[in-house]
């Protein structure tokens, strides 16, 4: 089940049940979709258009995220507004209601999957992150590094947005 299959149980007003969550049988909803995110997804399923951050160990050089097999408390973060929690996602594979593309980390994003032109589809480098507190800003991948590093060649998150544990 993924992070949107259970927003689906009653949030988002698509009211799904638990079978229909487990065997993906789901419904679209504009919630999930940004408005500039052209990809077709194969098979007709429906689009989602963002990804969450995906969760490593505290000592990963690779995903130190929010969400994982055990996911963070909201307590558990210190810099709530300057925590990626969600981001734009343009997969032609990240579709609503399955876990493939679901949850994503920053070489994720380094090397998109397919043509990197429709991948930033708000100007190249440029995507719309929502933090932890619910805030969402339009970023340049660069920007959510703070400056500490080149993302284009390191992409280990340690004391970055992406860092759940700083």
């Amino acid at each position: 089940m993924t992070w949107d299959d259970r927003l689906g149980g009653g949030y988002d007003g698509r009211a799904l049940t638990l079978q229909k969550m487990t065997n993906n049988n789901i419904k679209s909803h504009p919630l999930y979709e940004c408005p500039l995110d052209a990809r077709v997804r194969s098979n007709g399923r429906h689009t989602r258009s963002y990804s969450m951050n995906q969760k490593g160990g505290a000592n990963s050089g690779s995903a130190r995220g929010i969400v994982g097999t055990n996911s963070r408390r909201i307590s558990e973060i210190n810099q709530t507004s300057d925590t990626l929690l969600l981001m734009d996602y343009s997969s032609g594979s990240n579709q609503l209601g399955y876990t493939n593309r679901a949850i994503r980390k920053p070489s994720h994003l380094k090397n998109p999957d397919g043509n990197d032109e429709e991948f930033w589809t708000h100007g190249w480098g440029m995507a719309n992150y929502m933090m932890v507190d619910g805030s969402a800003r339009g970023l340049g991948f660069m920007q959510t590094f703070l400056g500490l590093k080149n993302p284009w060649e390191n992409t280990n998150p340690a004391n970055t947005m992406w860092d759940s544990y700083r």
